[in-house]
């Protein structure tokens, strides 16, 4: 997991920041592009995720909002002749840019010692795969079903009692941040 960290931060297709607290009220329309069009012939319905390890028993202290560069993904799965995977995001007429990856539950512990399987994961074991209908509106946020699953599964179950709310969690935390301009 390092390893492979290390690399999507070294090709500029991740960015993290990191959350303690937030509270908003956008909905995943607000935060998606208005001309971001889900077209259902672009995306993968074969979204089911498979649980690699479990880390259930530790506590979540923080949260790291995880992006990603969506056109530097879309070349490095061109390079890997995996762009059929992710159609929606890398094949329609949307223009991606920066997109949310993920939401991800951490554990202080973990995160200082630099135990990447130390963080929570899996919490809920392997679930089943979630209803297209309640992926769909979330699509603009985060570009991918098997994404959205995968991100759900991983780490959402582990914090949040349903995925619509760990979804609307990860749509709002960005609408809080504050830029402030020195003089």
């Amino acid at each position: 997991m390092a390893s492979v960290l290390k690399t999507l931060l070294g090709f500029g297709l991740l960015s993290i920041l990191t959350f303690a607290g937030v509270a908003s009220a956008n909905s995943p329309e607000h935060y998606s592009a208005s001309s971001c069009d889900v077209d259902s012939a672009l995306l993968n319905y074969r979204y089911d995720n498979r649980l690699d390890y479990q880390n259930k028993d530790t506590p979540t202290d923080f949260f790291l909002l995880v992006y990603s560069n969506s056109p530097r993904f879309c070349e490095y799965m061109e390079r890997k002749g995996r762009e059929g995977s992710v159609e929606f995001q890398c094949e329609s007429d949307n223009d991606f840019g920066w997109v949310i990856h993920g939401l991800w539950g951490e554990s202080e512990k973990a995160y200082k010692t630099g135990n990447n399987k130390g963080h929570p994961r899996f919490c809920k074991g392997d679930l089943k795969p979630l209803p297209i209908d309640t992926i769909k509106p979330y699509l603009c946020m985060s570009p991918g079903t098997k994404l959205l699953q995968g991100q759900w599964e991983k780490h959402g179950a582990c914090d949040f009692d349903s995925a619509e709310e760990y979804f609307d969690k990860a749509c709002r935390w960005p609408s809080n941040l504050k830029c402030h301009r020195g003089s």
